[in-house]
């Protein structure tokens, strides 16, 4: 919030308004410097304005914020009269009040709501644990500090502070003043305040339940949004956004030199509404014709109503439409002059909007969306604010389907002219069996076998499964099923029934590489690897082995298959391979 620095504040702010017919309850931790003689404290503030802060010194950086607010201060300096620009009949102690909309004076009772509560030293280098809560019901407001309440009292904040406007931002504000000191704010995760918790599921759905953006319906939402202009008359940055600064003595006017029918104005709400009005206070240059387009992105744009006949005065244009980017687009001057309006004004209701828009978000302009991943996806939603314009969140949805159960080995040898499969677990929760896959091409299995699982179990258990008629090179998965029908699989287990046994590809499905096994000594091999459209995406040649070659890094992710040609003085072989 300050360094130990003279005559400077600080302020941070939650994003997001707080709807105070919720309840709020912010904890965290405060720091505030080891000078015990230091400046000037930190305090937690509701207010309903955009500005960061207020000012320096006794003021702790609340006092005189525009708009009204509420604040606690946990104040370390002692302003009287006679020790600085500021009289706040501050009592010696450091201390704890309630000041209402920017008042630091504790002798106004128009600003003290509570307090002073008198703390022990808390210039003390140590973090000191508070808690702020709000009951919109029954009106209490407490704050605990090192584990005490130090103020209780029952007021109604939105009906005495904030003229019945529930929706504030919450943050904190620090000062130093001719003393200083380093002051910090720690905020624990677990807020009131509107989150999105990152979830974990194997299947199905989750749903986020947002609140509605009733607060938006029936205000202008153009009021000082970023604005922009094919032209204007005077200044070409600051101009377009004169139309929109709720004033009627300020205008965006097009060029007169030379004045042209087509020119253009248009606006980004920040976020996408459901638009049902544009209102054009015209001045005395007016269009006749022109008309009003919408867009999500600023480049299509769609036509929603055209004017015909205009006759300047105010138009109220009414149509329905979903957007981002209301657009005017003159199509005939009514006189000599160019374009110019007063004001430019649009309403509608905000809509959140979720993203990425890939079939997983079942209404990505809902407060109520619902969504079915099929992989970890991180969703981020734009919620539009009166001050930012419009503000994002993320939300992580992993998706993970672990095994019923713990798998600490899968492994195969061959002996006697069998195969034997073995695998251990180290726990199991209501594994109800497993299935032993076999494959002769690493590609398309089909199971030969079952066994019983322990069921529940905490210990080591060690499973075996024996195939009597392998093949000459067997690919084999372990799929585990669980009480309920969920599933999960093992890695692969390729076993080849003799050294002399042909070259076969350890894993033919990989996420990386995989590994061609050479099992006799060769002079030569060439290996090729083709694509589905027949295009050579690797050659090697390797003179004098016997053991591996291990590929795949470089060949792209996703494809449905590859073909591997390899290729020695006595054998040719094509095995089809999949990169997952």
């Amino acid at each position: 919030m300050t360094t130990a620095t003279n005559n400077i504040y600080g302020s941070i702010w939650y994003k997001l308004q707080h709807d105070l017919t919720t309840p709020i309850n912010i904890q965290g931790q405060l720091y505030f410097g080891i000078d015990d003689v230091g400046a000037d404290g930190i305090a937690f503030v509701l207010q309903n304005n955009c500005l960061a802060a207020g000012t320096a010194g006794g003021g702790i950086g609340y006092e005189a914020l525009p708009g009204q607010s509420i604040a606690v201060e946990f104040d370390t300096y002692q302003n009287i009269l006679g020790t600085g620009s500021f009289d706040n009949s501050d009592p010696l102690e450091d201390h704890i009040a309630v000041m209402a909309n920017g008042i630091t004076n504790h002798a106004n009772p128009s600003g003290n709501l509570f307090g002073p509560v008198i703390l022990s030293n808390i210039e003390d280098g140590a973090w000191h644990d508070f808690q702020i809560s709000y009951n919109p019901t029954s009106k209490l407001f407490t704050v605990s500090f090192d584990g005490i309440t130090r103020v209780s009292m029952t007021y109604d904040i939105v009906a005495n502070i904030f003229a019945g406007n529930p929706f504030v931002y919450w943050g904190f504000t620090s000062s130093t003043g001719g003393f200083n000191n380093q002051q910090q704010v720690k905020i624990n995760a677990n807020l009131s305040t509107l989150t999105l918790p990152n979830e974990t599921i194997c299947t199905g759905s989750v749903t986020v339940d947002l609140p509605p953006l009733t607060r938006y319906n029936g205000l202008n939402q153009a009021l000082n949004k970023p604005a922009y202009a094919s032209s204007s008359q005077w200044d070409v940055i600051t101009n377009p956004r004169e139309a929109l600064d709720g004033n009627m003595g300020s205008r965006w006017a097009s060029t007169t030199a030379p004045a042209s029918d087509n020119e253009w104005f248009y606006l980004d709400l920040g976020t996408s509404y459901d638009i049902d009005s544009v209102v054009i206070e015209w001045e005395g240059a007016f269009g006749s014709g022109y008309q009003i387009l919408t867009s999500n992105d600023a480049v299509t744009w769609t036509p929603q109503a055209t004017v015909v006949g205009g006759d300047g005065g105010k138009d109220k244009i009414i149509f329905s439409a979903t957007g981002r980017y209301v657009r005017w687009q003159g199509i005939t001057r009514a006189t000599g002059w160019g374009y110019s309006f007063w004001e430019f004004r649009v309403y509608g209701k905000a809509n959140y909007v979720w993203s990425p828009n890939n079939g997983t978000i079942d209404d990505i302009y809902s407060a109520t969306a619902t969504f079915t991943p099929a992989v970890t996806t991180t969703y981020t939603v734009t919620i539009p604010d009166p001050c930012k314009g419009a503000v994002t969140y993320d939300m992580t949805i992993t998706v993970d389907c672990p095994m019923p159960l713990e798998l600490l080995s899968f492994t195969g040898t061959h002996s006697s002219g069998v195969n034997h499969l073995n695998w251990t677990t180290n726990w199991e929760s209501n594994t109800s069996h497993f299935t032993v896959w076999r494959s002769n091409d690493g590609v398309n299995y089909s199971p030969i076998g079952r066994v019983m699982a322990a069921g529940n179990s905490q210990t080591l258990k060690s499973y075996g499964f024996v195939d009597p008629q392998p093949y000459a090179i067997g690919y084999y998965k372990l799929i585990s099923t669980d009480l309920d029908g969920s599933s999960s699989t093992s890695s692969i287990v390729t076993i080849a029934t003799s050294n002399d046994a042909s070259i076969y590809i350890t894993n033919p499905i990989f996420s990386n590489t995989t590994t061609l096994v050479l099992p006799g000594y060769s002079d030569w091999v060439s290996l090729s690897v083709v694509d589905v459209q027949g295009r050579v995406l690797l050659e090697d040649y390797v003179t004098s082995t016997e053991g591996t070659i291990t590929f795949g890094n470089t060949l792209p992710s996703g494809a449905s298959f590859y073909l591997v040609i390899v290729q020695t003085a006595t054998e040719r072989k094509v095995f089809k391979v999949v990169k997952n």
